[in-house]
């Protein structure tokens, strides 16, 4: 669960609701910040087909252990240990869940996911990556890509800060120290 300003972390941020539904949670200078509820069965939530180059066989062997939903993919695949099991479970790699997985979280930042090919084609594929984007770089890149209708420098500001909170994928490489050091501000 969820406590004090720099306590522990549900997995993913989601907290689940009782008659459905969940609530994301950030963390912010003076402790958790809580996103809108967001309903199964709303516009909020997005069938596993949205994510971009999924098969219908994953779709299909993640339906079976229960994942229906981008938001409930985000939730099962954060931490290693639960992407093991999902791959001993239903065949698919740890590696293809976690790129899932990261592109569910890309997909839950607002205004990005109208953009997110052009995005992950230039080289942005995880929230850590998109955290560590200069958003000016990244606008550039985008204008050329996309010309008119590409989005403007501040919503390019507002995907890079919202990167910066709601990353909480654990990656192979990272440890307590470096995760705990990146969920709270310092």
């Amino acid at each position: 669960g969820v406590s004090g300003s720099g306590g522990s972390w549900l997995m993913g941020g989601l907290l689940p609701l009782a008659g459905g539904g969940f609530l994301m949670l950030y963390p912010v200078e003076s402790g958790v910040k809580v996103w809108p509820r967001y309903p199964v069965g709303s516009a909020m939530v997005k069938r596993l087909e949205y994510l971009y180059g999924i098969t219908g066989d994953e779709c299909d062997r993640l339906r079976h252990l229960g994942v229906r939903h981008t938001n409930q993919l985000i939730h099962a695949t954060t931490l290693v240990i639960d992407r093991e099991r999902i791959e001993r479970r239903t065949g698919i790699p740890e590696e293809r869940l976690y790129a899932l997985g990261q592109q569910a979280s890309l997909m839950e930042i607002s205004g990005l996911q109208r953009h997110l090919r052009v995005v992950m084609r230039l080289g942005v594929s995880t929230l850590l990556q998109l955290a560590e984007t200069d958003p000016a770089v990244l606008h550039r890149q985008l204008v050329d890509a996309i010309g008119i209708g590409a989005p403007t420098p501040s919503d390019v500001q507002y995907w890079v800060s919202q990167a910066r909170y709601i990353n909480v994928v654990e990656d192979h490489e990272e440890n307590n120290e470096t995760r705990i050091r990146r969920y709270v501000p310092s």
